[in-house]
């Protein structure tokens, strides 16, 4: 998830990093430096001429799409989640579901998305 958040360009960024709080974002920065550090270490370093593949390749957060490195998260897995406010009602799977602030739930994302996008609903 986080090489998804870190890309470069397309929807993750301009979805997910706004919602990063300063603390999330430094986790994120320092989390992807380590890791590009063990793929450096680990599977470039080991073979000949690695160095001679392109940079965008070889680096984990602009990795190409198709690239094993670079999963798209499944939308439709669940998440805990708590309402910051009262949320309009939408209909999940023939339920009518209606989060109130302070609730806390366990719902697939796909359905909330557009709630944690707006700030009714937060990810615990």
């Amino acid at each position: 998830m986080a090489i998804f958040i870190a890309r470069q360009q397309g929807e993750a960024d301009a979805e997910a990093r706004p919602l990063l709080s300063r603390p999330e974002q430094n986790f994120l920065g320092k989390y992807l430096a380590l890791y590009q550090d063990h793929i450096d270490a680990e599977a470039w370093s080991s073979l000949q001429h690695a160095e001679q593949l392109p940079e965008q390749l070889r680096q984990i957060a602009t990795a190409a799409a198709g690239n094993p490195l670079n999963v798209t998260p499944d939308l439709s897995s669940h998440v805990f989640c708590t309402a910051r406010r009262a949320c309009e009602r939408f209909t999940f799977h023939d339920e009518v579901v209606e989060l109130q602030p302070g609730d806390t739930v366990l719902l697939p994302y796909e359905p909330i998305r557009h709630l944690v996008l707006d700030g009714s609903v937060q990810l615990t």
